[in-house]
């Protein structure tokens, strides 16, 4: 695949990302675990623009999950500033480029300094189209599967749909939906119809020195 021609047919329109292996590279390094963070996000901002050149439209960041709240008080305490400093920073500058920026998950465990920038930066970006960004923070597999259950429960309530009737495709919010789209929330294990796989994102000194 060229992965420069940004008019290839083979370019997915989506592409969605786990950031992980930070605490390990900076492990290796002799660094601390913040260290390691920093270095994730700086490769994130890299990593967004090389996107946007090879045509893809959209980019999902699974920067927080909410096991991650089992981490070190110091560790969570660091990525959350680390996630207000990368706000406080790209926001700017990424509404200048039209990009749209969108939060998943819960906010109520969030800090509210750390909920007014997430709002902020939604507001100010709500309105662009030249490519989206999803920041999925405190997001997780339990906190999706409740939410759909509570819309569910509040059709079945409004006399909307029938408890006897719910299905998959109820379950999934969209039962006109097509296989592409169903794709593109299967376990990333697991390849689509379309072949896509998971694969793994290195710093840029793990290229070079041959690092895994």
């Amino acid at each position: 695949m060229d992965l420069d021609n940004n008019n290839n047919p083979l370019t997915p329109e989506h592409v969605a990302i786990i950031m992980d292996g930070n605490g390990r590279w900076a492990k290796k390094r002799l660094l601390g675990t913040s260290r390691g963070h920093r270095a994730g996000a700086d490769a994130l901002r890299n990593v967004l623009r090389a996107a946007r050149s090879r045509g893809v439209r959209c980019l999902t960041v699974y920067a927080f999950s909410s096991e991650n709240w089992r981490r070190p008080e110091e560790e969570v305490g660091a990525l959350m500033s680390l996630l207000k400093s990368y706000l406080g920073r790209e926001v700017d500058e990424l509404n200048d480029e039209q990009v749209k920026i969108t939060f998943i998950g819960r906010r109520d465990r969030l800090s509210s300094d750390l909920v007014r920038l997430i709002e902020s930066a939604e507001a100010k970006t709500s309105n662009n189209t030249a490519f989206e960004l999803n920041l999925a923070v405190d997001y997780g597999g339990h906190w999706d599967i409740a939410n759909a259950a509570k819309a569910l429960a509040k059709r079945v309530a409004a006399g909307q749909l029938d408890w006897q009737d719910i299905n998959e495709d109820e379950a999934h919010g969209n039962d006109n939906e097509s296989q592409d789209d169903r794709d593109e929330f299967l376990p990333l294990d697991q390849p689509g119809t379309d072949g896509a796989k998971r694969c793994s994102i290195q710093h840029k000194d793990e290229r070079e020195t041959g690092d895994k």
